[in-house]
């Protein structure tokens, strides 16, 4: 069971939903809410999901805050959290918060830019029961955009 917030495109939904897929089990539910400045991105919500693929996926329209809690209450127990959503440090510890709460022993929740605030820090700080690692990606050279090299952390915390 693997829930995410922040889908945009759905470069990682898709590839959760392949690995979902590979094992022949599970389902991915995620949630986001685009920008209501920028319309256009509501149609482009979960394009890279192909058709093969998507009756392991239900997307959530909304906003973490108003619908994370309730989804993680009706999913019971998860697997695996994603927090690609709001970057800001109020947003995620309020999203790691909960997820931690419905997270299985031995399941990992991944948070991606952890290094545009201390929230992940303060987060891992709190629990004593998990193991981080915290991993510099670095995407590659995007000319057109006029960036040289973009990189970024994310953390991941395994509950033991």
């Amino acid at each position: 069971t693997v829930v995410e917030t922040g889908v945009a495109r759905g470069i990682t939904s898709r590839i959760a939903l392949e690995a979902l897929e590979d094992n022949g089990e599970g389902h991915l539910w995620s949630v986001d809410l685009p920008p209501a400045s920028a319309p256009q991105a509501h149609a482009q919500i979960g394009m890279a999901v192909p058709d093969l693929i998507r009756h392991r996926w239900t997307y959530v329209r909304g906003s973490s805050r108003h619908r994370l809690p309730r989804l993680l209450a009706d999913r019971g127990q998860i697997d695996l959290f994603i927090h690609d959503s709001k970057h800001t440090r109020r947003n995620l510890l309020f999203e790691l918060d909960r997820a931690w709460a419905s997270l299985r022993p031995g399941g990992v929740v991944l948070a991606d830019d952890i290094d545009l605030n201390c929230g992940f820090h303060q987060f891992q700080t709190a629990r004593r029961s998990c193991a981080t690692l915290l991993v510099c990606h670095a995407e590659p050279l995007q000319p057109d955009l006029g960036r040289q090299d973009d990189r970024g952390l994310f953390g991941i915390a395994r509950k033991t």
